[in-house]
């Protein structure tokens, strides 16, 4: 039992937009491009500070994306079954 285990747990309980937005954006897509900007701008300035930063906003960054795409795509879900007669 090792860290992948507990990470299996905590991920078993998510659901929903938490999950969405870990899951599908910020574990695969996030974090390879805030690692990638945090050294592009380490190389650049060999500041940790400033790295940091960029790693950071760009992980805000993708975090709000997924959120705005969540919401428009439980809009347009909810939308289509209201069309459809569901309730």
């Amino acid at each position: 039992m090792g860290l992948s285990f507990l990470i299996d747990k905590i991920l078993n309980v998510m659901q929903g937009k938490s999950h969405f937005i870990l899951n599908a954006r910020l574990l695969p897509i996030g974090l390879p491009l805030a690692g990638a900007a945090g050294i592009k701008k380490w190389v650049d300035t060999h500041s940790t500070k400033e790295a940091i930063g960029a790693a950071t906003a760009v992980l805000a960054l993708i975090a709000l994306e997924a959120e705005v795409e969540f919401s428009v795509r439980r809009y347009t879900y909810r939308k289509r079954r209201m069309k459809s007669g569901q309730k």
